[in-house]
Parts: C-alpha cells; structure tokens; sequence
C-alpha cells in the first residue's frame, strides 16, 4: 500500500509527522463528488442551498442583522 507523509507545524516548538495510507475507495467518493459539482461550474449555476448550509441565529450578537 502507498502513501504520503506530512509534516505539520502546531505552531509551537511542536510538530507531527503524519503517514496518510492511500484510500482507493475515498478516492473514488472524491471524485465523484468533484464531477457532480462540475456540472454547476460548466453551467456557472451554484448548487441548491441544503438544510446543513444555512441555520438561523438567535443569540445576541445576531439579533441586530433582523
């Protein structure tokens, strides 16, 4: 199996080495994915809004915008 590794700075003294195994089946999700946002690029169409994409703020802070 191969993979990559990475070296992350913490921003600190500290940093992680990290080893990613390839994934051959998230891989295929990706590009799955990519191709069916495409479809939006090519039509310069952004995609619908989902339920996840958008909440309705109630605290203080937000209260001004209404």
């Amino acid at each position: 199996m191969s993979y990559t590794t990475t070296y992350c700075i913490t921003g600190s003294s500290r940093s992680i080495l990290l080893e990613i195994q390839r994934d051959d089946a998230l891989m295929v999700r990706i590009h799955q994915g990519w191709e069916a946002f495409q479809v939006h690029l090519d039509q310069d169409a952004p995609p619908a809004l989902r339920d996840e994409d958008t909440m309705q703020r109630t605290n203080a802070d937000w209260l001004p915008a209404d």
